[in-house]
């Protein structure tokens, strides 16, 4: 088999997205350390802070749609000579260049982390299956995403998981208000991430007499870009409406009785692994992406239904089981290593004969 050992490997994230940008940096630190290949990460400032110092950085600017940022990406992408180009996200421009570099020659990665867009992206979807036959591998995280691909383009993809979101050392310290908050609320369950309606937090708003009746409180924490109304929200809930910093977060979500995602629909969610990581269970609804991360009364609890007695269920059973947090944790820092996760990939490379096409 051939190996990977002293290729070039481009990762490349221009997305201003944080968790984007903290699952490419810990992807590219991983692959750092195997030394396997020589590698080179093209993004934002942000993103490029997070990365170790053998990494070299490519910087664009954060400006989008700006004839400066889009010059940026397609000198990163074609005055290099790395064998293999490995973009993370769904920007059409970008999407546009990478399948141009694969026409002459570049071997081309593609991990779009969604099959199906969370917003409504029509040109996107329009053409999306004919740009993903211009790369030479894509990247999904769960075999329920492979399950919506043609069954032409599966061949051309690899099922590698998302890895665990721990809280890295050294974070920065907790706000005043989140520890404030924290200490006067009791128990509560947490709803985390931007607001969306495939979310359904207008679900858990209107079923808070159940949260009430065993003495929970609801607490959101993210922007709303929903169509349920904010103040309906924070008459329900604790809303923290807007960004909070990663540290802010994850106290939230360390001590929270568990976070709970609704969701319509799942590719692979960063905030499970990140609530698994430090320990808190999650309950989720019963679709198909979640089924491969959850062990029923094990790190998390499934709601069978968007209905009041499936919620009172759920919850009943939140009250009456005592998780093993530290287990929870231990477990899902094992099987979701970042160390893992780059094996995984490079292994998937070198099967595929990437760098020697």
């Amino acid at each position: 088999m051939p190996d990977t050992h002293a290729i070039n490997y481009r990762l490349i994230c221009v997305s201003n997205s944080r968790g984007l940008q903290q699952y490419t940096a810990r992807l590219a630190n991983a692959m750092a350390a195997t030394r396997r290949v020589k590698l080179s990460v093209v993004g934002q400032e942000p993103l490029l802070s997070l990365l170790s110092p053998e990494i070299e950085a490519v910087e664009v600017p954060g400006e989008r749609y700006s004839l400066r940022t889009l010059f940026a990406v397609t000198r990163a992408l074609f005055t290099s000579r790395d064998t293999i180009l490995h973009y993370q996200g769904i920007n059409l421009v970008t999407l546009f260049l990478l399948y141009i570099a694969g026409m002459f020659g570049r071997r081309t990665l593609l991990t779009p982390h969604n099959v199906e867009t969370h917003f409504r992206n029509r040109a996107y979807n329009a053409i999306k299956w004919p740009l993903w036959r211009g790369f030479d591998m894509i990247v999904l995280h769960t075999e329920a995403e492979l399950r919506l691909v043609p069954s032409n383009l599966r061949s051309r993809v690899a099922i590698i998981p998302h890895g665990e979101y721990a809280p890295p050392s050294g974070e920065e310290p907790v706000s005043s208000e989140i520890l404030e908050a924290v200490t006067g609320l009791g128990d509560y369950v947490i709803a985390p991430g931007f607001v969306r309606d495939d979310k359904n937090i207008d679900f858990l708003v209107e079923n808070i007499s159940v949260l009430k009746n065993i003495g929970i409180k609801l607490v959101v924490a993210g922007r709303n870009q929903s169509s349920f109304p904010s103040e309906r929200i924070a008459a329900a809930a604790t809303h923290f409406d807007g960004f909070l910093p990663d540290a802010d977060l994850a106290h939230l979500i360390r001590h929270a009785a568990a976070v709970v995602l609704p969701y319509e629909k799942v590719s692979e969610s960063g905030i499970l692994h990140q609530a698994l990581s430090v320990g808190t269970p999650v309950i989720v609804s019963d679709i198909p992406g979640f089924r491969e991360r959850i062990r029923e009364g094990e790190n998390g609890l499934f709601l069978h239904g968007f209905n009041h007695s499936a919620l009172e269920k759920t919850l009943g059973k939140l009250a009456s089981i005592e998780f093993d947090r530290a287990e929870i944790k231990r477990r899902h820092l094992a099987e979701f290593s970042w160390d893992s996760i780059a094996t995984q990939l490079l292994e998937e490379v070198n099967e595929r004969s990437l760098p020697h096409q």
